[in-house]
């Protein structure tokens, strides 16, 4: 991702925040979501906690990002992003739209399936492996970007086929399921490897609240 985000501006001739909120932010109105704090919203950033294993929560500055409040040199197209769960929202439910919303096209349809559509070989899935916080195995593989089930029971989880999702290292996440016209935000403010598996808890208490 953060490849991709040099790519884009080498194409453009544009810097990364910029694309970004002329493109995305702005259309969607996504007001909150900026690579930086406005000195006016400052008083809104939560505290962010680290967390591990027993360890109580512990306050820590954004490892990522010191400065909030300034515009980083090297905007990162995988990382860096302040946002709000409405925000969020506004873009997750774009992306469950098939590229569109109130009006304002984003990205075409074809390019929404496509950044749905597993990319990985099925006996690449068979070695179940690990990446930070997604478990690869059958019928839970990658598109472009984010992570989806390309078949919920293989993989083991009371989700709909098509479902994608993604999550951030500071206790985000989110996830569209098209088959039930639904969408999931969550957030949290902490970083832990060690941190109770919120996105998968979520999505089996959705599953069963769907049944």
């Amino acid at each position: 991702m953060d490849v991709q985000g040099a790519i884009i501006e080498r194409l453009s001739g544009q810097s990364l925040p910029q694309i970004m909120r002329q493109h995305i932010f702005d259309p969607l109105g996504m007001e909150d979501t900026s690579f930086f704090i406005a000195p006016r919203k400052r008083h809104r950033l939560v505290t962010l906690y680290l967390k591990m294993g027993d360890a109580p929560l512990t306050p820590i500055a954004n490892p990522l990002q010191p400065d909030s409040e300034s515009e980083p040199r090297l905007a990162m197209g995988g990382s860096g992003l302040f946002s709000t769960a409405y925000d969020y929202a506004r873009f997750a439910q774009m992306l469950l739209n098939g590229g569109e919303l109130d009006g304002e096209h984003i990205v075409s349809a074809q390019a929404v399936r496509a950044q749905m559509t597993n990319r990985l070989p099925n006996d690449l899935l068979e070695t179940r492996f690990v990446a930070e916080h997604q478990k690869f195995r059958p019928g839970f593989g990658f598109g472009y970007n984010g992570v989806l089930f390309t078949d919920p029971e293989l993989a083991g989880m009371p989700v709909c086929k098509g479902t994608y999702h993604w999550d951030g290292a500071a206790g985000t996440w989110f996830w569209v399921d098209s088959e039930n016209d639904l969408l999931f935000v969550g957030m949290t403010q902490f970083l832990s490897y060690t941190a109770l598996p919120l996105k998968a808890t979520s999505q089996m208490l959705m599953g069963e609240a769907i049944d």
